[in-house]
């Protein structure tokens, strides 16, 4: 036997999901003159899973989509959304954090635009 208004606190809580949100991936352009490093980090530590980090240069002029990642969840994969992305101009120069922050539902693969001058490094999305 349910208790008196359980099934109201219920249907409020079921109510109120809301849909998952992020970038499964980066898709970068180097609009830089100067070669970058990337690193993305892909994962959620939150939810127990351990973050997954890749590295790649970028030469002027070109463009990246990094793969996706999952996660095995026994009979089903999760996906491992981006993390966040650190771009590094040349060897040492300037760097730059982009943190993840959808707006709302899953997005393919994000695009980013990063520029490179010597001095500064700038990404656009």
């Amino acid at each position: 036997r349910v208790p008196p208004n359980t099934l109201d606190v219920l249907l409020v809580v079921r109510n109120t999901m809301l849909p998952p949100s992020f970038w499964q991936t980066i898709d970068a352009v180097n609009d830089g003159s100067e070669p970058i490093t990337l690193t993305l980090t892909f994962g959620d530590e939150l939810r127990g899973h351990h973050l997954i980090t890749e590295t790649h240069e970028l030469q002027p002029g070109q463009e990246l989509v990094f793969d996706e990642h999952t996660y095995n969840e026994g009979t089903w994969l999760s996906v491992a959304g981006v993390h966040d992305l650190i771009a590094q101009c040349g060897a040492s120069g300037p760097t730059v954090t982009l943190t993840a922050h959808p707006n709302s539902g899953v997005e393919g693969a994000h695009l980013v635009h990063i520029h490179c001058d010597g001095h500064n490094a700038t990404v656009d999305m």
